[in-house]
């Protein structure tokens, strides 16, 4: 092994190198921990066509249209960004990526590197989950918080709130279509829906945030600092995301969407009308159709 790649090879963040035509030439260990994927299996391919597929917060697909590889390549210069890579096990990881275009002797860009980090608060969550597991609050299936938990934190927000100005939004993410999902896919590929569910919230929440499961297929997060917009936009990035994960299944690729019904604590609240507000806007999305998020939007009163 060269020098040069035993460096790069200990690396805490990610990288990976591409031709102009994005072909990689090289993946390094970090990379293969952050995604999942071995340079067995990547180098040599392209990554428009494989399986990483980053997309924005809007969900737009990067690999067809703005990718940063190919900005770095076309424009010459350095570029960073935030985006979100699909983990070989389905789910999706918000990462940081800083991109460089690669030029030979004579500065002619042959091709990109990407230096990628993982966002995800990995501890705190190993830390709150040390903690519930010694409480016996964690959810077997997924190893999120349980709904005993969920409800322990809303009250206590609420409590809070009596003595304290804070700004905490509660959201209940529900899968859509459950019944048809196990009559095709069976209970085995819906519990690990369910884990892809699960892993997709918790890497894109903040450190301070919570996320539990309540119930069959259904998950609720806790939100601090949030306003109503911020929490709205951030019911929306999760199912944009979730809405972008996947699992291979028989041959085939296993996807779905989840609907979110979102409410922002008030003083006066109490946890029976918090479920109630965000189950409210839940069902009116599925209602809708599914794959939909909405929220309690608190009208300001315009003095006159």
């Amino acid at each position: 092994m060269s020098d040069q790649k035993q460096v790069l090879d200990s690396l805490f963040d990610g990288l990976y190198t591409v031709t102009c035509e994005r072909k990689i030439t090289y993946w390094n260990n970090a990379a293969e921990e952050i995604t999942g994927y071995t340079a067995e299996e990547l180098v040599g391919t392209y990554c428009y066509d494989g399986p990483l597929k980053h997309v924005d917060k809007e969900g737009n697909d990067l690999c067809s249209d703005g990718c940063p590889l190919t900005w770095a390549i076309s424009h010459r210069c350095k570029h960073e960004d935030e985006i979100f890579l699909k983990h070989k096990d389905g789910f999706r990881v918000p990462i940081n990526v800083r991109v460089s275009p690669l030029c030979d002797s004579t500065g002619r860009v042959h091709g990109a590197s990407e230096l990628f980090k993982d966002n995800t608060p990995t501890g705190a969550i190993a830390e709150r989950l040390a903690e519930l597991e010694e409480l016996a609050l964690v959810d077997p299936l997924t190893r999120l918080a349980n709904a005993k938990y969920a409800r322990e934190q809303i009250e206590q927000s609420l409590k809070e709130m009596q003595r304290y100005p804070l700004k905490v939004g509660v959201a209940i993410f529900k899968i859509d279509n459950i019944d048809l999902f196990i009559k095709a896919h069976g209970r085995k590929a819906f519990d690990q829906f369910q884990t892809i569910a699960s892993q997709t919230l918790a890497h894109n929440s903040r450190p301070l945030d919570l996320i539990a499961r309540i119930d069959e297929g259904c998950f609720l997060g806790i939100f601090r600092n949030v306003t109503d917009n911020l929490l709205d936009s951030t019911c929306e990035k999760m199912r944009l995301l979730f809405a972008k994960s996947s699992f291979p299944l028989g041959g085939a690729t296993i996807s779905g969407t989840f609907s979110a019904g979102g409410h922002c604590l008030r003083n006066d609240d109490n946890y029976t009308n918090v479920i109630e507000h965000c189950h409210k806007y839940l069902s009116e999305c599925q209602k809708d159709g599914g794959n939909r998020s909405r929220v309690s939007i608190r009208l300001l009163k315009v003095k006159e």
